[in-house]
């Protein structure tokens, strides 16, 4: 619409043109049907306008010859044909309520109550309301229907929906969404009600006695066709057992990881006890479904047997001291408790912990004894005397009132029974000849077969033995025997080339991936292996003195994520233990690269060339900064020598460079480092990081600085002696590494070799010698003399 026009004569013009341009670039439009051509009126309406920003004028004519002047353009006019777009979420909940795509699930055992918050999005005229219409369908709901407005621009919140408690209908809500330009965007959601726990929960575990140190427990894990599953956990509840009856349980606590995988190995278990497990499998609205079973797992590795406790994961205990020659292979834990020193790990190896006079190996020697007197005091089936080779003994408890003697083989029949139980009470020295063997035949296990020594044991050279060997005194196992069982002593234990682990099967074998040493630049890695062990068996690793635990997953793979490491290398350990208590581990190095934070150094950063008793030159010696020297001795050499910077000669800013170098110097020396360097650099190349070494250091050849593509890389090398480079030697930086990020902080004596290319800030307590022609790309810094000869000193 516009105002009409007249001529100066005051008489009117016949019509009028209508011309659009284009908000963004005031390009003319082809104006649509209704305002296209001569309009007579003063008022048109331009149908199906596209989407965008628009300007209109107005020109008015008569006739076909005169035109006036075209009007000053409108303002612009936004043309939005574009529905908006609805965001829809539950807010200000009472109750449980949770909201799944277009559905909200509600738990109507109990009354609740939400508002929905519609954040209206669109790009064309903006968002204006949102309205929620009258609930449809189903009892026990209040609503009123509303169009909120404010505040502008949303997110807009609609009134409460509420329900009652026992409420189970379905029900329907219309939500809708507008722009300023009127375009609606329609969500229709749906309440229904989700009372009803997840379903298909189960729990399962093997009932009564088990003689591995683990309980396998299966889980089913539910599903939910509802709100869906918010997390699943199992639960473990304990008793001591007496004489193989369970005493008071304690209450369920959670066990191992939320969200467990099945079958799940307890490892985490006490021989000579109780467990009972449930697993709880909760959905988003708290609905939960306890799965029960009425067995009970009674772990007892002796099935009747001395119970052992906490002793049951030792594969040797010593009390004064355990000591170990050669390659002796240990699968469980090693402990001493309460003197000596446990030595010879390595070269020996450790597949579970070592525990040197802590509380545990404490505990566990405790245990020991009450095995001991255990087995001591239980009522003998039979009695033997001299030399068993070639004897069976079946299950029962078999007593020597003398010194035991196997010179040959000797066997164990367990005539068909995995449980039968062997004791053996020997009141004097056990002494199995070199080369002698205990087998076990028809179901008879090493788990089930205790020896109880009243004296020291000593296992002949190639000897192998299967049990549990309880010693009143010391145990010696000879030059490559095999114990199939524990060394458990209130005495020293002796090893030499020895296998022990629990059953005669392997260990699990386990591996962390990666060929060689692991670097990374991530401070809380993730750590990756595999294993043969059971789907759900704990694996263990330990790395800067942080124990993480995962699950072996059903391909074999295991994964966990360390926490804030420092930078440096670290030893990773991962060890995973089977039912049986054999444990099984690898090695490997990790080295975590961090860039080193900036080096100030101040005023002393713009001088190449900084003396402390003295500067000279000789030959055509050329420096890019300035040179200084304070507090005391010459200049000498300029010249012929160039200096393009400032030269400054025991004065007021030499002396503050000065000051400003011992603080840098000392900085840098205090920094940890992240590795170590021994001897000469050659060869070798290094990332960014902080590197020591205490003897002096040498270059031959070439060292490579690699900065991996990160121009901001820092290299430090502290030198506690001298560094020397010999002649032609080289320092090379590499993915984009400069010398401005290179520093040599050496406390020694500096000297290069003829013709060496050096890079960095080198800040020395002693003197610097270049050889002849040496090139330095960077700063030569000295508390004492720096000497040159035909020396290039360039800006790093």
């Amino acid at each position: 619409a516009w105002a009409e026009s007249t001529l100066a004569s005051g008489a009117a013009v016949t019509g009028y043109l209508v011309q659009r341009y284009d908000q963004a670039t005031l390009t003319a439009q082809t104006v649509l049907a209704s305002c296209d051509g001569r309009i007579s009126a003063t008022t048109c309406t331009e149908n199906g306008v596209p989407a965008g920003q628009w300007r209109y004028s107005v020109t008015p004519v008569i006739g076909t010859s005169w035109r006036g002047a075209e009007s000053p353009l409108s303002s612009p006019v936004t043309s939005d044909t574009t529905s908006p777009v609805n965001a829809i979420s539950l807010s200000d909940l009472s109750g449980d309520a949770v909201q799944v795509g277009d559905t909200v699930y509600y738990r109507g055992l109990a009354p609740g109550s939400f508002t929905l918050t519609n954040a209206v999005t669109d790009s064309g005229s903006g968002p204006a309301d949102s309205q929620t219409s009258a609930l449809v369908g189903g009892a026990g709901w209040t609503h009123s229907a509303s169009t909120v407005a404010t505040p502008s621009g949303g997110p807009f919140v609609s009134a409460a929906f509420a329900w009652a408690a026992g409420t189970t209908s379905t029900v329907i809500e219309a939500v809708t969404g507008h722009d300023v330009a009127g375009n609606a965007a329609l969500t229709t959601l749906t309440f229904v009600d989700d009372s009803a726990a997840p379903s298909g929960v189960t729990v399962d575990y093997p009932d009564g006695v088990q003689p591995a140190q683990s309980v396998v427990v299966t889980l089913g894990n539910g599903t939910d066709t509802g709100s869906g599953i918010a997390g699943r956990q199992l639960q473990r509840s304990s008793a001591t057992m007496s004489a193989g009856t369970c005493d008071v349980f304690s209450g369920f606590t959670d066990l191992g990881p939320a969200g467990p995988a099945s079958p799940y190995v307890d490892l985490a278990v006490v021989d000579g006890s109780c467990y009972r497990y449930r697993f709880l499998v909760t959905d988003r609205l708290g609905n939960q479904a306890v799965a029960t079973s009425p067995h009970v797992a009674k772990v007892d590795s002796a099935s009747g047997g001395p119970p052992l406790r906490s002793a049951a994961s030792y594969s040797v205990l010593g009390a004064t001291g355990v000591a170990n020659t050669l390659g002796t292979t240990v699968s469980g834990d090693l402990g001493l408790s309460t003197s000596g020193a446990i030595v010879g790990f390595p070269p020996g190896i450790v597949g579970g912990a070592t525990n040197d006079k802590n509380a545990a190996a404490a505990q566990a020697q405790v245990d020991l004894g009450l095995a001991y007197a255990d087995a001591a005091g239980r009522t003998p089936t039979d009695f033997f005397a001299g030399d068993q080779i070639g004897k069976t003994f079946h299950a029962g408890v078999h007593s020597d009132a003398a010194a035991f003697a196997n010179t040959g083989t000797m066997t164990l029949d367990g005539d068909g029974d995995p449980n039968a139980l062997f004791i053996f009470q020997i009141n004097a020295a056990m002494g199995p000849a070199a080369g002698s063997n205990v087998v076990l035949v028809n179901g008879a296990t090493a788990s089930h077969v205790f020896w109880q020594v009243n004296g020291a044991v000593t296992l002949g050279a190639n000897a192998s033995l299967s049990g549990t060997v309880l010693a009143n005194g010391a145990i010696t196992l000879g030059n490559g025997a095999v114990l199939f069982g524990r060394a458990l002593a209130v005495g020293a234990v002796t090893m030499a080339n020895n296998t022990i682990r629990f059953t005669a099967a392997l260990p699990p074998t386990v591996t962390i991936d990666g060929a060689g040493p692991i670097v990374t630049k991530d401070t809380t890695p993730t750590i990756t292996g595999t294993s043969n062990a059971a789907p759900g068996t704990i694996a263990t690793v330990r790395v800067a003195g942080q124990v993480l635990t995962t699950a072996v997953q059903p391909d074999g793979t295991w994964s966990v994520t360390a926490g804030q490491l420092t930078a440096g290398t670290w030893t990773v350990v991962a060890s995973v233990r089977d039912g049986s208590g054999n444990n099984g581990a690898a090695t490997k190095s990790l080295t975590v690269e961090v860039n080193p934070d900036p080096v100030s150094l101040a005023g002393a950063g713009s001088y190449s060339v900084l003396g402390g008793t003295g500067v000279t030159s000789t030959g055509a010696t050329s420096l890019a900064g300035d040179l200084g020297l304070s507090p005391a001795g010459a200049i000498t050499g300029f010249p012929p020598g160039v200096v393009s910077g400032a030269t400054h000669d025991k004065d007021a800013n030499a002396a503050q460079a000065r000051a400003d170098l011992v603080t840098a110097y000392n900085e840098l020396d205090s920094r940890a480092p992240v590795g170590t360097v021994v001897g000469d650099l050659g060869g070798q190349t290094f990332h960014a990081g902080i590197f020591h070494t205490s003897a002096a250091l040498a270059l031959t050849g070439t060292v490579t600085l690699d900065a991996e593509g990160d121009p901001t890389a820092i290299f430090i090398f502290q030198g506690d002696a001298a560094f020397d480079t010999a002649a032609s030697a080289h320092v090379v930086l590499a993915g984009g590494a400069l010398a401005a990020n290179v520093y040599w902080q050496i406390q020694g004596a500096v000297g290069t070799g003829a013709s060496t290319t050096m890079a960095g800030t080198i800040l020395t307590a002693a003197a610097i010698n270049f050889g002849a022609s040496t090139q330095l790309a960077g700063r030569a810094l000295s508390l004492d003399a720096v000497t040159m000869a035909d020396t290039v000193v360039t800006t790093p």
